[in-house]
């Protein structure tokens, strides 16, 4: 006859067995989902057997926490363990599914447009074309958002100084603060003999309006014309004297040493950031809210999050791509994961600050 203590060590064992066989199947999915692109991955970890599996991967994470004492007994074995739960509870609930089964009217993601100067509530399926009359919105939201202004943020490119002599000789310069170079003279005047000079850029303006550069490349409706900037020039003898290098359309005037300067700016290497300023207007709380809007730098706000997707600075009107995703559960994931680090801290480091006598099986 069997005893209990034996069923209960069938059952532990039975339960790390397929607690390791799904993890080793979900390692399995992963590397291979990862050929096949978001749209596909996402299709796949949401379908059928694999809702399935997902439910069967709680399970026996809680029924875990239940079958092995030391799980509960040992903080951080415990946060760790709760610490999957949560996740994983809080990913099904934020799952397309879940909102089904569920019955949650939030969309789980969608695209909103909204033009400069303009009011817009409505929620849009990924992918629809909003030009179509016959394309009707999936969802609107309980308050109203406005595109206040749209800017990128580029790249910083290095334009040159190019230095011009009268017998067509050049040299270029990054232009860049600090660089140097040497050039030699041609004097107009034919009694004055040739001299090397050095060239030093100094400071970089974003205009000819001389607003001081500030290494940042931004369209800004401060910024009056091109780039500009100031060199000093060191003569032989230790002089030294500034001058003022203007943009390559204005026409170059050759000094007396025969020598010209002329700023060249480069083109923007790309664009580094988007940025829209948004204001809320929720007629509910009777407020509005200001934000500014960057990639990866979302707004949370009446259980949505607003993500930039895209804008264009450069159409009339100006108008940005926001992504709206739903907020629900993902706040317990992000609990899951703070029981995930606190559990690990613990287990790794915390727990061997004890004294020695309650790691002995406490006081006597």
């Amino acid at each position: 006859m069997k005893k209990p203590e034996d069923s209960v060590k069938i059952i532990r064992k039975t339960l790390m067995l397929i607690s390791v066989l799904l993890l080793l199947l979900l390692i399995a999915c992963s590397i291979k989902a990862s050929f096949w692109g978001a749209d596909k991955a996402t299709e796949f970890f949401n379908s059928p057997p694999m809702i399935a599996y997902w439910i069967t991967l709680t399970a026996v994470f809680a029924c875990g926490l239940v079958s092995f004492k030391r799980l509960i007994t040992k903080p951080g074995l415990f946060l760790l363990h709760a610490g999957c739960v949560l996740v994983l509870i809080g990913s099904m609930i934020n799952s397309k599914k879940g909102h089904e089964l569920l019955k949650n009217p939030k969309p789980v993601k969608t695209t909103m447009y909204i033009q400069e100067g303009s009011f817009s509530q409505e929620l849009y399926d990924v992918g629809d074309d909003i030009s179509s009359p016959h394309t009707k919105p999936l969802k609107e939201l309980p308050f109203r958002m406005a595109l206040d202004n749209v800017w990128n943020e580029y790249y910083p490119a290095v334009g040159t100084i190019e230095i011009m002599a009268t017998d067509k000789t050049k040299w270029e310069i990054p232009a860049e603060y600090g660089r140097s170079i040497e050039v030699d003279t041609v004097p107009t005047d034919p009694e004055k003999k040739s001299e090397k000079l050095i060239i030093e850029v100094g400071r970089i303006y974003q205009s000819m309006s001389k607003s001081y550069y500030t290494q940042k490349n931004i369209e800004s409706p401060e910024s009056e014309g091109p780039p500009m900037a100031d060199i000093i020039i060191t003569r032989p003898d230790g002089q030294k004297f500034i001058a003022t290098v203007r943009p390559a359309f204005m026409a170059a005037q050759f000094d007396d040493d025969g020598l010209a300067f002329v700023y060249k700016n480069a083109d923007p290497l790309g664009v580094k950031e988007y940025y829209s300023a948004i204001s809320i207007l929720d007629p509910v709380k009777h407020c509005q809210n200001n934000f500014k809007l960057e990639v990866n730098h979302p707004i949370h706000y009446g259980g949505y999050y607003f993500y930039q997707a895209s804008v264009f600075p450069e159409f009339r009107p100006n108008f940005t791509i926001l992504t709206v995703t739903s907020d629900s559960g993902v706040n317990i994931v992000f609990y899951g994961f703070y029981a995930l680090i606190a559990g690990s801290f613990w287990h790794c480091w915390l727990r061997h600050l004890k004294p020695a006598k309650f790691q002995q099986g406490g006081v006597n």
